[in-house]
């Protein structure tokens, strides 16, 4: 990244009022600071603090600078990366690491994605536990606190989590504040759960492409779900897709249901009306002789053009 700095002169860059002014602006200015200035220790850390990464441009001494190293984590955990190996298996600093940024995980040693203090601080840090949970030892995605804790923060850290946690209940419906595509990684007999997917449907409809065929199948259940959103009409059984009633209100909130409505349908003036009145790109779905008639055409061209 370009720093005015880098455009100075050279005095400029080795005037260390100069340098310090702009690297507290931009930490990256180092780069361009003359090689005494990047061995000056107070210019070096007001750099990291300002972005972490500024260290890779620091002297080989300050780079190994435990305080520096420590800012600079905290300010990018992912600065972590680029530091020794014996950095990034210190735990003072991994936990550093990871409380500013839980995928910082990644570059931990193999001890420290095992350590349960560093990696539920990663879990904990934010949306991105998915991430994080991915990097944990195979022990840790069997633990329920910080499995639990991952998927309050990011519903598809479920993705990784051992196959035993896949299927508590309590766990999946910790997620239910989020996205709820949890389900997606969930057991069988948890997206065959009624109740457990009915509630998840309460909080979003897209959750239909996850749960049981059975229950993809049970009108009752998916009904509701389909009068919000139609798009998801595609994932259902095929013989709801032969029901007048479920198709209807699946073109009433997206004419493009059509498109996997039983054929019959197409036919149908009401679901036809009410596919153009929804979305008149539906029009494309129907036979060459109903796109003719110009009773049904006008509602899509004067919605559409």
């Amino acid at each position: 990244m370009d720093t005015p700095l880098e455009y100075t002169s050279s005095e400029l860059k080795a005037d260390r009022e100069v340098v310090l002014a702009a690297v507290k602006q931009n930490g990256l200015a180092l780069h361009s600071a003359s090689d005494e200035l990047k061995a000056d220790r107070e210019v070096v850390l007001a750099a990291v603090k300002q972005n972490g990464f500024a260290l890779l441009s620091a002297s080989d001494e300050l780079k190994a600078d435990r305080e520096i190293v420590l800012a600079s984590v905290k300010q990018n955990g992912f600065s972590l990366e680029k530091l020794t190996y014996e950095s990034q298996a210190d735990r003072e600093i991994v936990l550093a690491a990871v409380k500013s940024d839980g995928r910082a995980l990644e570059y931990a040693s193999v001890e420290l994605q095992a350590d349960r203090e560093v990696v539920l601080a990663a879990v904990n840090k934010d949306e991105y536990s998915n991430f994080a949970l991915y990097y944990a030892s195979d022990e840790l995605k069997a633990d329920r606190e910080i499995v639990l804790a991952a998927v309050k923060s990011n519903d598809l850290a479920l993705e990784y989590a051992s196959d035993e946690l896949k299927a508590d209940k309590e766990i999946i419906v910790a997620a239910q504040g989020r996205i709820y595509s949890c389900l997606k990684y969930a057991s069988y007999e948890l997206r065959s759960d009624r109740d457990l997917v009915v509630e998840a449907l309460k909080k979003s409809t897209s959750v239909i492409g996850y749960i049981s065929e059975e229950l993809r199948a049970d009108k009752e259940i998916v009904l509701p779900a389909i009068r919000k959103d139609g798009f998801y009409f595609r994932y259902l059984n095929n013989h709801l897709m032969a029901d007048r009633e479920v198709v209807l209100a699946a073109c009433m909130s997206n004419g493009c249901a059509l498109e996997y409505a039983d054929k019959k349908f197409l036919e149908d003036r009401e679901i036809i009306f009410a596919a153009a009145k929804s979305n008149p790109h539906a029009l494309q779905y129907l036979n060459g002789s109903i796109k003719s008639e110009k009773e049904l055409a006008l509602p899509f061209v004067r919605n559409c053009g």
